[in-house]
């Protein structure tokens, strides 16, 4: 038997509805932003005792590169002083990114400069 489709003008209605979804997911994830807000909010991190500070962009940046795998990415921005246990705005850590992606080498490196979970 075969089945004829329609044929549509646009993407299929599946990933239509995906995409809304998407969109709305990202607009509630982000709140509406307020003009006296900063352009790159700072997510603290501690380092030998001492507090630093991390730029939103910065961490966006290394969890983007342990999820692909950038491994010496990952230790160059390590060592320019992205604290290893820094988390995002959901609590999810580097190393836990790391675990997510299975890459056994990247949670080595985390764990051996201070990373937790």
């Amino acid at each position: 038997l075969a089945f004829a489709r329609p044929k549509s003008a646009g993407a299929p209605p599946v990933a239509a509805e995906a995409a809304a979804v998407s969109e709305a997911a990202v607009v509630v994830a982000a709140g509406p932003k307020t003009s006296g807000e900063p352009e790159a909010a700072d997510t603290a991190g501690t380092v030998g005792g001492q507090d630093v500070a991390v730029s939103e962009t910065q961490l966006q940046q290394v969890l983007s590169r342990i999820r692909h795998r950038r491994y010496e990415e990952v230790g160059a921005m390590l060592d320019e002083g992205v604290p290893p246990e820094a988390a995002d705005e959901f609590g999810n850590t580097l190393l836990l990114i790391a675990a997510q992606t299975g890459s056994k080498r990247m949670c080595k490196m985390l764990l051996r400069r201070g990373g937790s979970l």
